[in-house]
């Protein structure tokens, strides 16, 4: 786990691993994992280096936010910073005390620095130091231990049950079996079956729950392998008109969220206020689905559930929460217009694929799907972006739940855990909800802060059952 302030740009990290003299890594390791790294925007961030073996948790933040929100039990602390008097934030009392309250006994310690102020801050946090040769031209450093009593963070044992074969159960069914876990898959259909998945993060600019989660989610999309498809661009636009003059008024709540770009517009220009997403993609589910269970146990019935803890990653919540049932319908259709790998959205969205244009998406409350969506779909499509895709010659319908906070339910409960109600952004929610409940089931540092997983536990009121 590491936090950054100022965590280095993409060309920046190229730059550093060309000079590391470091030639040969250990088995299992290679230098690709650092394309894996989030954009240097603030956030949490989880890169999975070997999966189950090697994690890197990025606090992208101030170093005191992110303690603050931090759930995790610390075996070992490097202080790296610059000495207080050119980097002050870092040594306050009450960050060094943050540092301590997650630390378990005996947690070792070692700074660069090695100046007094930062020895009586340790001190007074619980650390007994003294001062030690340092290395590299540095004449001194600090190095000790904390002599709190704090014990080190729990792992439940026992097999797992994963009900439900989606999207969602194939996220943690992966996640526990690559920490050695048993886990059997059940599930009486077939799975995820929709194959033009949109998958991108929600734009906020502001501490938004959702916001922070689906952003750490897209961060693990590397889980999906080639069934994630990447956009070179993705652009909004929610008014009428020809595709090269789309634009949109960027709402408040988004002004200076770090995913925003400007309007590629083909003349070049950005005279028109717009916006364009870089971080987006199309996903193939029953590809990723079956990418994700590779190896592992899988059950297509529901009528025994193997004894041990359980984890509903159904779309429908297990009985004691509630979420309301929204139906959809996503179509393709043998034109390919846009010729190029972007998407639009603006009521419906559109994105090409080798083997048509998918227009998507539908939305009826309730679980009853319109038999006439596809047609619709494409008229609204040809009314919006002035674009005719053709008839529809393929068509998914099925029904998401969403909460009345439009936020999942991830978390554990009293019998296991559950990851459900990930409505229209379970394509990116789902890796980071497997996260959470991978860490909070084996004691490892929670993926999100502490506000963003209260935010989304089933534990919350909105999604009580009323008794």
């Amino acid at each position: 786990m590491s936090i950054e302030a100022h965590p280095l740009t993409p060309e920046a990290r190229t730059q550093a691993l060309q000079r590391s003299p470091i030639t040969e890594l250990p088995s299992g390791f290679d230098r690709s994992w650092h394309e894996a790294m989030p954009p240097p925007h603030r956030g949490s961030f989880l890169i999975r280096v070997v999966p189950g073996r090697v994690h890197l948790l990025l606090l992208q933040d101030d170093v005191q936010t992110a303690l603050d929100g931090l759930v995790a039990s610390i075996d070992a602390v490097f202080l790296d910073g610059f000495a207080p008097a050119r980097n002050p934030a870092m040594w306050t009392p009450e960050v060094l005390a943050a540092i301590g309250k997650h630390c378990v006994a005996g947690a070792p310690v070692t700074t660069y620095t090695a100046a007094s102020a930062v020895r009586r801050g340790l001190q007074d946090a619980g650390f007994t130091v003294e001062r030690k040769p340092g290395f590299a031209g540095k004449r001194h450093r600090l190095v000790g231990h904390y002599t709190g009593a704090r014990s080190a963070a729990v792992s439940r044992g026992g097999a797992i049950t994963v009900i439900g074969a989606g999207l969602a159960g194939a996220c943690v069914a992966r996640f526990l079996h690559d920490q050695g876990c048993t886990v059997t898959v059940v599930d009486r259909g077939a799975g995820a079956s929709n194959p033009w998945l949109l998958c991108r993060p929600h734009l906020a600019a502001g501490p938004d729950p959702v916001s922070q989660l689906t952003q750490a989610g897209w961060a693990l999309r590397w889980v999906y392998g080639s069934a994630l498809v990447p956009f070179e661009t993705f652009a909004m636009a929610r008014r009428t008109g020809k595709l090269a003059e789309h634009h949109v008024k960027i709402p408040d709540r988004w002004r200076g969220s770090p995913w925003l770009g400007a309007f590629p517009h083909p003349s070049g220009t950005t005279e028109r206020e717009g916006y364009a997403q870089s971080a987006a993609g199309w996903l193939d589910g029953p590809r990723a689905v079956a990418h994700l269970l590779e190896g592992i146990d899988v059950r297509w019935s529901t009528t025994e559930i193997p004894k041990g803890w359980v984890v509903h990653c159904t779309g429908r919540p297990p009985p004691g929460l509630t979420a309301a049932p929204v139906a959809g319908t996503v179509v393709r259709a043998a034109g390919r217009p846009l010729r190029a790998r972007i998407a639009v959205a603006g009521g419906v969205y559109l994105f090409d694929t080798p083997d048509g244009t998918v227009v998507g998406a539908s939305r009826h409350r309730g679980e009853e799907v319109p038999t006439e969506e596809g047609p619709e779909l494409v008229a609204k499509a040809r009314e919006r972006f002035g674009v005719d895709v053709g008839p529809p010659n393929e068509r998914w319908s099925g029904v998401r739940f969403k909460a009345a906070d439009h936020a999942p339910i991830v978390g554990q409960t009293p019998t296991g855990a559950v990851s459900v109600a990930h409505g229209s952004k379970g394509s990116v929610t789902a890796p980071i909800a497997a996260a959470l409940i991978e860490a909070q089931w084996l004691g490892l540092p929670w993926p999100v802060p502490n506000r963003v997983a209260q935010a989304i536990s089933p534990h919350r009121s909105c999604v009580q059952e009323s008794k």
